[in-house]
């Protein structure tokens, strides 16, 4: 594992990073907001210049004196994706923006767990919360696929229905070429797991998906490298005797844990060879902070000053 930290030059004075993202050639957009005073306005540093967020875009929370920023997708060099709403049922809640800041388009993409953008695609990914609520109709999809200006083509949910098991839940997500992308689901009973990892095309609406080793277990990030997958181990794992629920889940789905290796600890990164039934640990990220999974084998994380990236090539 190779890690790389990078300071960001010219952040106004008071102001931190909240989010940051990479633009097709590496060049970092950020999300700014101000470090004491919650009701300054948030800022998106795009290239060299430095634009205020549009408001709907912020979430503000008056009883704790603080600030929710929208997250950050590069659409390509000169464009970005912000998510994000002051309001819980907005009309909009998804802003794409270009490289003056003005808003080119805005939709409302429900309440994703992550968001993944290109120049062509918005996917989006939901976890079981919002799959099982009824906040917008699109957060049942438990993935779904939006073209570049905001328009919703598909959802994972109705396009398989009566092809495949749907009772899945969907944890992390990155993009493995232009129209694929990388997801780690648990819960299927069609398959007979708790944990398994899809590869799905876009565009064609084609599907894999493998078994993983009983280690990969709730994996917030993942990143993918030719047939090599890396999950992030932000809590570790949980002996099965510790978790009740889990045990009685794999009772009654008949699984049998499978144990191929070293249970990984807090913070810990897990290489998995995309077919076997095998893992081990490449590496590690201290602490609980948000890891994010990049194309090409590569996670990132934010600084309250810049950024760090992990690259495993």
């Amino acid at each position: 594992m190779r890690r790389e930290d990078f300071i960001i030059e010219g952040i106004p004075s008071g102001y931190e990073i909240r989010e940051v993202d990479l633009t097709p050639s590496g060049r970092p957009i950020c999300v700014l907001t101000h470090k004491t005073d919650f009701q300054a306005e948030a800022l998106l540093r795009f290239t060299d210049s430095i634009r205020p967020i549009p408001e709907d875009a912020v979430f503000r929370v008056t009883s704790t004196a603080s600030v929710s920023p929208p997250l950050v997708r590069c659409m390509g060099e000169d464009r970005v994706l912000l998510n994000g709403s002051a309001r819980r049922h907005a009309e909009a809640n998804a802003y794409v923006l270009n490289r003056a800041g003005d808003v080119e388009h805005s939709f409302n993409i429900g309440g994703p767990d992550e968001v993944l953008a290109n120049e062509h695609w918005i996917v989006t990914h939901y976890n079981d919360q919002a799959m099982t609520s009824d906040d917008h109709p699109v957060d049942r999809e438990g993935l779904a696929v939006f073209d570049a200006v905001g328009k919703l083509l598909w959802g994972f949910q109705s396009h398989f229905a009566g092809r495949l098991t749907l009772d899945v839940f969907f944890h992390s997500a990155a993009w493995v070429g232009l129209n694929q992308v990388g997801v780690y689901r648990d819960i299927d009973r069609g398959v007979n797991t708790l944990e398994a990892f899809i590869q799905l095309d876009v565009s064609d609406k084609a599907v894999q998906f493998w078994k993983l080793p009983e280690d990969v277990h709730f994996a917030p990030a993942l990143t993918v490298l030719g047939d090599r997958v890396m999950f992030y181990a932000a809590e570790g794992k949980k002996s099965e005797s510790s978790s009740p629920f889990m045990s009685g889940i794999r009772r009654w789905l008949k699984v049998t844990p499978r144990r191929t290796s070293p249970t990984p600890v807090e913070g810990d990164i897990v290489e998995w060879e995309i077919g076997s039934n095998r893992s081990r640990v490449v590496g590690n990220y201290p602490g609980r902070s948000a890891l994010r999974g990049l194309m090409g084998g590569r996670f990132i994380a934010s600084k309250t000053d810049g950024y760090t990236i992990l690259s495993f090539d």
